[in-house]
């Protein structure tokens, strides 16, 4: 894994850019901390901090062909870069190293931008192609991996994280309201857009060729592939053939996944889709333990340690755990820092823990990430499933009781809401608000709100849009494949491993097993109330029957009591402090409100008010103080 950055345009002085460069480089640097490069050239620098882990003497990046007309930066791990290489060799190409990043040259000088459509694994990278006059940037199918992009005049300035474009100094910090409508509606930001304005993210299997030409920098984007919108009207495969088809998939995707020449080990959870994982990489590796890592907190309603010690247990895994306390809140100017924007998922915490204890034994760290999204594990869908198959209106009769006995937080007004709307895309969005759109009115100042259209955050299908006949259960997963899962899981699971110069893999989102379980129908998924039904089935004879059938927590923090407890002080701190209050973002008012009703035990408002928090630590460590226009 890697970091890259750098700037291209016509016109460029070169000494000043590759300073540039270099200051974009240095933030980077917990993404690659072994090794980095420059590449200086007419039109363009690039730059690259490598993190080894494949051919840990070759691979050194830049790399460029012998007469340097086509340069490479990349961040990432091509699974499949072996049989690449052989269908390279047979076309008469020769190769130096044991590097998938040499491999990933070939294939663009043998493919051009079609080259994407060749690998299987996650990536991010960017070529220069001096024959063209063109960079090539490229974000992987599901976007695990990150690229920023921020157009500056006739220039295009690149990187690994928001801070590199930032450290640049050519990249304007004025904020995008629009991006702060998504942060406290969801909790994190929706791509393509940053808390900038200017910057912007590539969207998952999506590329961006940037050309100098006579009337400036020209841009234009592709999808050289698309989420699956999920099962068709085909005759469906059998349930007993699907499961068969569904164990062979997980298998070659973990395998792939064990494709390394340092320490590996894996994030186990106790949870169903880590210890899948777990399961899967000890078939493969045989005798030889799978190091596995677990953290969980002191009270017991959070904490899965006993399931993920039975799971390692099971199957003898040399198991490492640690705890999460308050004390942990500790970290958080750290963790605000390493996400460069408002991010408000609060278990970026222990995540950030445990990537911190399994970086001390492994380099590389397999994760569960995506089960959740793929196989219908969330409760919500069970309650989307079967309200929107018999009709949301028959909750509107709820709507004039809940607005006239419940405070607007609650979730009985959530309910009433959502029961109201007729549409599925702001119907969902009610499921995923944080703030509802009535919060929201109210947190706003008059400001802020004038400059937000709330009705384009509650649209919840903005990349793509799901089947005219798709079930409740189909629309809600297409929802969060390109949003949550993007957008939040894997931007927590990239900033929190690459903090600690940790590799994390994700096997469940291997494309063609995401492309497979996308094809299965929804009864599959959800069975006779049974969420990940089909995986279960496919995991009872391997796994303890308690982590299998038990509720699902999640992984989350006890912030509810820690807020009325240990962090309170922290907490009112924080609202009643200068930075939320000098913003010129949010009704002071509101703010008490909030806290109120929390500390009074009315509504549980935990999640609203760590996104507060969180708002408030950004605001006051950002580079430039930005306000919106």
């Amino acid at each position: 894994m890697c970091g890259l950055a750098g700037i291209v345009g016509s016109g460029l002085d070169k000494e000043e850019s590759a300073d540039r460069v270099r200051r974009m480089c240095a933030t980077i640097r917990r993404r690659g901390p072994d090794a980095s490069g420059l590449s200086i050239g007419e039109g363009a620098v690039l730059g690259h901090q490598r993190l080894s882990i494949v051919d840990l003497s070759g691979g050194a990046q830049p790399m460029a062909t012998p007469n340097g007309d086509v340069v490479l930066v990349y961040n990432g791990e091509i699974f499949n870069h072996e049989s690449i290489r052989r269908d390279l060799e047979r076309d008469g190409h020769h190769f130096a190293t044991r590097s998938d990043t040499e491999v990933l040259l070939h294939a663009y000088l043998q493919h051009g931008p079609a080259c994407p459509q060749k690998l299987r694994g996650m990536f991010a990278f960017a070529v220069w192609d001096a024959r063209r006059r063109a960079l090539f940037l490229c974000r992987d199918r599901l976007g695990i991996k990150p690229l920023f992009y921020a157009q500056v005049g006739q220039t295009l300035v690149f990187g690994s994280e928001i801070k590199a474009l930032l450290a640049s100094g050519l990249v304007d910090a004025s904020l995008d309201p629009q991006a702060i409508d998504d942060y406290f509606a969801y909790g994190f930001i929706r791509s393509p857009r940053s808390i900038y304005r200017s910057i912007r993210s590539l969207l998952p299997g999506q590329t961006l060729t940037a050309r100098s030409t006579e009337g400036g920098l020209e841009l234009s984007f592709e999808q050289f592939w698309e989420l699956p919108r999920g099962p068709g009207t085909h005759d469906a495969i059998s349930y007993q053939d699907a499961k068969a088809e569904l164990e062979r998939h997980i298998h070659e995707a973990v395998k792939l996944r064990l494709i390394s020449d340092v320490p590996i080990g894996a994030f186990l959870s106790g949870g169903i889709d880590s210890s899948t994982v777990v399961w899967a990489m000890s078939r493969a590796q045989g005798s030889r333990a799978v190091q596995t890592f677990s953290i969980g907190f002191e009270e017991e309603s959070h904490d899965e340690r006993v399931y993920a010690r039975a799971v390692a247990s099971r199957f003898q895994t040399d198991h490492h755990e640690d705890t999460v306390t308050p004390d942990a809140i500790a970290a958080l100017p750290e963790v605000v820092h390493d996400f460069d924007e408002p991010f408000g998922d609060p278990s970026a915490i222990p995540t950030w823990y445990v990537c911190k204890m399994a970086r001390r034994k492994v380099t590389v760290c397999l994760s569960g990430d995506g089960g959740d999204e793929l196989f219908a594990g969330y409760r919500r869908y069970a309650t989307v499933s079967r309200e929107w198959e018999r009709g949301p209106s028959l909750l509107s009769r709820l709507s004039g009781l809940a607005a006239s006995l419940a405070p607007v937080e609650s979730r009985l007004a959530n309910r009433a809401e959502r029961g109201a709307l007729t549409d599925f895309s702001p119907y969902y969005a009610r499921f995923r608000n944080n703030y509802s759109p009535r919060m929201r009115r109210l947190l706003y100042t008059p400001e802020l709100l004038s400059s937000i259209d709330l009705a384009l955050t509650q649209d919840m299908f903005q990349r793509r849009a799901p089947h005219d006949h798709a079930d409740g259960l189909s629309r809600a997963q297409l929802a969060d494949l390109q949003g949550y899962l993007s957008d939040d899981i894997l931007v927590k699971l990239d900033r929190t491993s690459m903090a600690h110069s940790l590799e994390a893999r994700v096997p469940l989102l291997d494309h063609e097993l995401v492309t497979f379980v996308q094809s299965l129908p929804s009864e599959y998924k959800l069975r006779n109330g049974r969420s990940k039904a089909i995986l279960v089935d496919l995991l009872e004879p391997h796994l303890p029957h308690d982590v299998l059938h038990r509720r699902k927590r999640g992984f989350s923090v006890p912030l509810s009591r820690w807020f009325r407890n240990e962090l309170r002080e922290r907490l009112s701190a924080a609202l009643h402090g200068s930075a939320l209050s000098s913003s010129g973002l949010f009704s002071q008012d509101y703010l008490q409100r909030l806290y109120r009703l929390h500390q009074q035990g009315r509504v549980d408002l935990s999640f609203q008010l760590w996104q507060l928090l969180v708002f408030d630590e950004w605001y006051r460590s950002r580079p430039a103080p930005p306000r919106p226009a």
